[in-house]
């Protein structure tokens, strides 16, 4: 079962079980969602995000996740740094692109 995750560890680069590292579509990754998953989002916000994009639901977990699997990450890159104590409103939240990355 694949591993949802919102970056990619530092330590998945040092095993030797990872054998590719693709960009793929946000269709693709809603294929693998279907199949099934275990979401290790630990950001109530950011599930609530990825829910709202791909329409499945993805719960919060804020357990590590075992870098022996196989993994999907939906990662944000944000369009600016926010300032101390500044907030992203929800209309700049939803338009900011997620990346999926699988790792396998």
């Amino acid at each position: 079962m694949i591993q949802l995750l919102n970056s990619l560890p530092n330590g998945i680069w040092n095993t030797s079980k990872v054998r590719n590292v693709t960009t793929i579509s946000t269709d693709v990754a809603i294929t693998f969602l279907q199949i099934g998953f275990t979401s290790f989002i630990g950001h109530a916000n950011f599930a609530e995000i990825l829910t709202s994009q791909t329409g499945i639901e993805i719960p919060v977990n804020r357990s590590q996740a075992d870098l022996g699997s196989d993994i999907l990450a939906a990662l944000v890159t944000t369009p600016r740094r926010l300032a101390e104590g500044e907030k992203w409103t929800e209309e700049e939240i939803l338009a900011m692109p997620i990346q999926w990355v699988l790792v396998m």
